[in-house]
């Protein structure tokens, strides 16, 4: 996949969180370049805010699992510190038509679970490829993607 059609799906996910968390009453603000950021939105609602990031991706081929780049989640939760606003991680998950996801603070506290007959402790980081793993028993269910 070429870094247009990565931008592509990841500006149609991000429209998806948008319009779901307009629609919720929420006040979204929004960077309004393409250059890097280090979220995708700051939402507000009587007197409540919080930080939303945006992935736009499937789960896991070989795991009931999700994860993102280990990088980010650094800069996510050092953010979510600094500013005391926390952050929730949307997934656009294109391959079960599904949209789920949970606060940082959630995703972060170990967890185990067994698949496939192997006993695994969540988070996971994999230090080789860069990548932090949570599993998706721990997302809450926002909604479908719309099929139009």
């Amino acid at each position: 996949m070429t870094f247009q059609e990565r931008l592509r799906i990841g500006s149609t996910g991000e429209e998806i969180i948008k319009s779901y968390l307009i629609n919720n009453g929420w006040v979204v603000y929004a960077p309004e370049n393409l250059s890097p950021h280090p979220f995708d939105f700051l939402c507000y609602k009587n007197g409540s805010s919080f930080i939303a990031e945006v992935k736009t991706k499937p789960k896991m081929k070989f795991y009931n699992a999700t994860g993102i780049d280990y990088r980010h989640y650094i800069i996510y939760r050092d953010y979510q510190e600094k500013h005391s606003l926390p952050v929730f991680i949307f997934f656009v998950d294109y391959s079960l038509n599904l949209i789920y996801g949970n606060y940082l603070n959630e995703l972060d506290k170990p967890y185990t679970q067994i698949e496939s007959g192997n006993r695994i402790v969540y988070p996971i980081i994999n230090r080789k490829h860069n990548i932090i793993t949570f599993p998706l028993s721990l997302m809450k269910f926002i909604g479908f993607i719309n099929s139009k």
